[in-house]
């Protein structure tokens, strides 16, 4: 009973905001569109299966979909091959350099024999032992890119696109709210324009998602950490946009504690 007061408390307060609205329940989890499943025994998915978790002794791609807000897990198909070309690629190493300057990872990994190897942007394939040569990495890549695309892996929003927002959807803990005050939308559309690309990401959790909708009509989702931390992220792609994230969960008229909306 203490619980359904709470709950309706918190309604109506944000019912009171002119500001937001709140339009709908939805799940607790965000996980809807990238969910971890379970393969039925003897059978081959249709799409690649996402874990949790690499499997050990397969050669896996990671990435991280906007929803499920971190690291999911999918097994390339032809293994032979793809094992083929990561020995192919680790074996041409050229320096033993990690990150170098102007490095920004695309969001996907391999991951092989305990190895988790990220590509860059320039195309080339790190990690802590070194550092591999756009054209020497392009065959895994393609095994890499195909698998994660098939299992769902999209084109990341940038800051960039984060202009003329006419309306903006917040979701969390179950419930949807939503932000049409001109001010305000000005007011997070600076914050998210201004994000600065985090080289590794962060270890923040990113349990809420924004919907944010342009001028131009399309419906840009990312997700924002819910806790201390002033970022957000998209497809694996970490954006750090203030020192604290309460100012931007202020304008939907929400307190977070732990991830969780508070009175």
């Amino acid at each position: 009973m203490i619980a359904v007061l709470l709950t309706l408390c918190l309604l109506l307060s944000l019912a009171a905001c002119e500001k937001t609205e709140i339009i709908e329940t939805v799940p607790a989890t965000v996980q809807t569109e990238a969910a971890t499943e379970t393969a039925p025994a003897g059978t081959e998915p249709a799409v690649p299966v996402l874990l949790e978790h690499p499997e050990d002794g397969k050669i896996c791609v990671g990435f991280v979909p906007t929803k499920a807000g971190s690291w999911r897990y999918a097994v390339i198909a032809d293994q032979e091959a793809a094992a083929a070309a990561f020995e192919k690629a680790v074996s041409a190493k050229y320096s033993d350099e990690w990150w170098i300057k102007g490095d920004k990872t695309v969001g996907l990994m391999v991951v092989y024999k305990g190895e988790f190897w990220d590509f860059v942007d320039s195309g080339e394939l790190v990690n802590a032992l070194g550092r591999v040569k756009a054209e020497d990495a392009a065959s895994l890549y393609a095994f890499c890119a195909g698998t994660a695309w098939e299992a769902g892996w999209k084109d990341a929003v940038t800051p960039e696109q984060i202009v003329g927002i006419t309306s903006a959807t917040l979701r969390l803990s179950g419930k949807e709210i939503r932000l049409t005050d001109g001010a305000a939308l000005d007011q997070l559309e600076g914050m998210l324009s201004q994000g600065k690309f985090s080289l590794g990401g962060t270890g923040c959790p990113f349990t809420a998602l924004l919907d944010l909708e342009p001028e131009t009509g399309e419906t840009l989702t990312i997700a924002l950490a819910t806790d201390s931390c002033g970022a957000w992220m998209s497809e694996g792609n970490y954006y750090d946009f203030g020192s604290d994230s309460q100012p931007l969960y202020d304008l939907f008229g929400v307190t977070l504690e732990f991830g969780e909306i508070q009175e």
